[in-house]
């Protein structure tokens, strides 16, 4: 039992690599954009491009499930994972030394998102499986401590960023990069754990594989707002360098300070409310789900207006919370429906989400926040018009 409950907090520092990841680059993207004399948008496109790989790659991990073993796929990713790091820290000191110019230092960057987004999306997968193998009694328990892990690094991550960058701004980088090789050296004394299990998991695999991701209508309406609400979240994080740096006049090092605050603040209270509703015995949706867009609208109108580095780092934090009590509304209705091939077209959304961000930031590269506001209220609109036409469905069926 022992064993068990070490190999679990384990697996949750393997959950909060990514959030780890994420977080540090959205910091450093200021400093690297004004050191290397790259256009910040350049580095949002490939740091979008990143996470947009992974549409492809968690397919090809999930068939790969049915033939190795969990803790090889996800010593692959760990694997890949520190490897596109250390590629970003060796161009870094090469840049830095003059020794590669700003156009190879790119490609190098380009390179090592392209083998992150492939490999990085075999962890949380893996971490949720091999959890709940360690807790199969209770899914919901296992499951919420390992993803305790990429809420706490998402929290943490900011603020040791934050730290380092006083030392030299390439010690932030050492941050996931230390943690996926601790991660990585506890896996190698795992190789054939759950060995054993492998015929089982693929003979359940089989069992369940469904014939192809066939969607409910009745949930479109909640995966538009799925998506909308990803690519609000990532747009709110990706225009806060850009906006410190034009409203508040930062230096890079100032406005990647400002940045790693305002994701923290957002971190801590976004936590605060998860913790609240987790236990929170009924869940309105519906409430929730309003809450959340008159939360997010405002939040993006007052940092669309205000000139104030507090009021908009309190108003990123309460956007950053409305969006996940939004998150948490659409879920809950979609697990509510029982198909558990909507949960996959989740996934997926909120990735296309979060690199069709990119794309938007660089088609409006102003007004950032009144175009959140704006999809905020567009997604609201069509869950509403969608439950709408549904219960007059369902009307006009029982009267017929």
């Amino acid at each position: 039992m022992d064993k068990n409950k070490g190999m679990v907090i384990w697996l949750a520092v393997a959950a909060g690599l990514l959030g780890a990841a994420q977080q540090v680059l959205i910091v450093l993207l200021p400093i690297m954009s004004d050191r290397f004399n790259i256009t910040y948008g350049s580095l949002i496109n490939i740091q979008a491009l990143g996470s947009f790989i992974f549409l492809f790659s968690t397919p090809y991990w999930a068939k790969k499930s049915d033939s190795l073993t969990t803790s090889v796929i996800l010593k692959r990713g760990t694997i890949g994972y520190i490897f596109s790091f250390i590629l970003i820290v060796c161009s870094w000191l090469l840049i830095d030394f003059d020794l590669i110019n700003s156009t190879l230092y790119l490609i190098i960057f380009l390179v090592s998102r392209l083998i992150y987004g492939w490999f990085a999306s075999a962890i949380v997968p893996q971490v949720q499986n091999w959890s709940l193998m360690l807790k199969a009694n209770s899914s919901i328990a296992a499951l919420a401590r390992v993803n305790l892990g990429g809420t706490l690094a998402r929290m943490l991550s900011p603020i040791i960023a934050t730290v380092l960058l006083f030392v030299h701004p390439i010690f932030a980088l050492f941050l996931p990069l230390l943690l996926a090789t601790c991660v990585c050296i506890k896996l190698l004394g795992q190789s054939v754990f759950f060995e054993g299990r492998r015929q089982e998991r693929s003979d359940q695999t089989i069992e369940n594989k469904p014939d192809k991701l066939s969607l409910p209508r009745s949930s479109i309406p909640l995966l538009v707002m799925a998506f909308l609400t990803s690519l609000c979240l990532a747009l709110s994080m990706f225009a806060l360098a850009p906006l410190a740096l034009s409203r508040f006049t930062l230096s890079s090092e100032q406005t990647a300070e400002f940045v790693a605050y305002a994701l923290t603040f957002s971190a801590i209270l976004t936590t605060i409310g998860q913790v609240y509703f987790s236990r929170t015995k009924s869940l309105k949706t519906s409430l929730l789900l309003r809450v959340g867009v008159a939360i997010a609208f405002i939040s993006a109108l007052i940092i669309n207006q205000s000139h104030y580095q507090v009021v908009v780092i309190i108003a990123m934090a309460f956007l950053s919370l409305g969006c996940n009590w939004m998150t948490l509304s659409y879920t809950a209705k979609l697990v509510q429906s029982k198909n558990r091939k909507v949960t996959s077209w989740v996934s997926m959304l909120h990735t296309l989400g979060y690199g069709s961000a990119a794309l938007v930031f660089n088609i409006f590269s102003t007004q950032l926040y009144l175009i959140i506001a704006i999809l905020v209220v567009i997604g609201f609109i069509t869950v509403w018009l969608g439950e709408k036409l549904i219960n007059s469905r369902d009307l006009l069926i029982q009267k017929s």
